[in-house]
């Protein structure tokens, strides 16, 4: 991990330990958790696994805001979820196709 990135994570958890529930600036569950995604995966520490990282750090912060450990599986309801979330990203309507490279 680079310097810049461990800055960038130092900031990441004082942030997350100031928006907990006993923290001086709490936010409500779902914001907590979608920022604290977000956060986490624009600055990318790592080569591979960010994305998996950021959601068990999103199931975290619903869990501290909750009291108790969620059941959402975040990953696993994406995944059930994945044709009517992806379907719109992948076809084209009304555009014309450009020429394959």
């Amino acid at each position: 991990m680079s310097n810049k990135s461990a800055f960038y994570n130092s900031q990441l958890t004082t942030w997350f330990n100031d928006t907990a529930p006993s923290g001086n600036r709490s936010l409500q569950a779902l914001l907590r958790a979608g920022i604290a995604h977000l956060y986490f995966v624009s600055i990318h520490p790592f080569e591979d696994g960010n994305g998996r990282i950021g959601r068990a750090l999103a199931e975290k912060a619903m869990a501290q805001c909750l009291g108790q450990p969620t059941l959402i599986a975040i990953a696993a309801t994406i995944e059930r979820n994945k044709k009517p979330i992806t379907r719109p990203l992948s076809t084209r309507t009304g555009a014309t196709k450009s020429p394959a490279c």
